[in-house]
């Protein structure tokens, strides 16, 4: 079986005229646009792909960026649940001889050196603090005392 295509080849390959050929490609059922061979895009499909992408981006980056936000707000909040849990560390390994009790004053305001050897690390050493990963703000310790457990807190967000 020979298709359309072949066909209107072996047409226009004979001795017809081109308005014969273009009658023929008719009834066989090529459109004149098929006829010339042109490939490729039209600009006005080539601009629908492009709305069709500016869409689908616009819809995008806010959610990746508020995705981004929110992961950096757990990360915070993880971070001060282990500060929070060292402290408590440190308040086990101190405690008062005389009332049994733990002992944060070695703990001062944002005393972070006698913490963090010990009871927490922190990925960047040379800083000696932890940070927000939301702001880059170091965090808040405030002074501890007896059975006073210091709290920790972020000051950003």
């Amino acid at each position: 079986m020979i298709n359309r295509r072949t066909l209107f080849n072996h047409l226009a390959s004979s001795s017809f005229s081109s308005r014969k050929i273009k009658s023929y490609g008719a009834v066989i059922g090529l459109s004149p646009q098929s006829l010339r061979g042109n490939k490729g895009f039209t600009i006005v499909e080539l601009l629908a792909v492009l709305v069709i992408l500016g869409v689908i981006a616009g819809i995008a980056v806010p959610k990746v960026s508020q995705t981004i936000q929110n992961s950096k707000v757990k990360a915070c909040e993880a971070n001060l649940d282990l500060i929070t849990q060292a402290i408590e560390r440190y308040g086990m390994d101190h405690i008062d001889a005389t009332s049994g009790q733990p002992d944060y004053r070695g703990i001062g305001q944002d005393d972070w050196d006698e913490l963090i050897p010990d009871y927490f690390d922190i990925k960047n050493k040379s800083a000696g603090k932890p940070t927000c990963p939301v702001d880059g703000e170091v965090y808040s310790l405030s002074a501890g005392g007896l059975n006073t457990k210091p709290e920790v807190k972020c000051n950003g967000h």
